[in-house]
């Protein structure tokens, strides 16, 4: 009787075990900081690269706009996090945007500027990935 209790025993703790790792694996697979952006780019309007340190020309403030473009790396963000360094070299978040957005604008800035952004979710932030200018279609 002894024995068969033993057996009953073990075998109830190996099942206890494996359930209680595989609740542990899957919280920390779920509970990863979301993967940084890539490809971020700002453009100008109309496809024009971005005027990014100077101001535009007296009258062509539509020349000034700014749009902020960036490939989703991660499966898991609850969203996207838009930074600006504005002109006294401050960084700033200046915008929480949905899950699976890639295009923040058009915006008119202060010059000189830094836009970027960063995916986050309840685990965390990524790193805030630096725009550069883009240059082509």
């Amino acid at each position: 009787m002894l024995a068969v209790f033993s057996k009953r025993w073990v075998f109830s703790a190996i099942v206890l075990i494996f359930l209680v790792s595989l609740f542990v694996a899957c919280q920390n697979a779920a509970g990863q900081t979301p993967l940084s952006p890539s490809e971020v780019f700002v453009s100008g309007p109309f496809g024009q690269p971005p005027l990014l340190d100077e101001d535009p020309p007296e009258g062509e403030g539509e020349l000034g706009r700014l749009l902020l473009e960036w490939q989703d790396n991660s499966n898991n963000e609850d969203g996207f996090r838009i930074y600006l360094q504005d002109c006294s070299g401050v960084v700033q978040a200046i915008e929480d945007l949905p899950a699976d957005t890639t295009v923040y604008g058009p915006l008119n800035a202060c010059r000189p500027l830094r836009l970027g952004v960063a995916a986050f979710s309840a685990w965390g932030e990524s790193e805030i990935v630096w725009a550069l200018p883009k240059t082509g279609p």
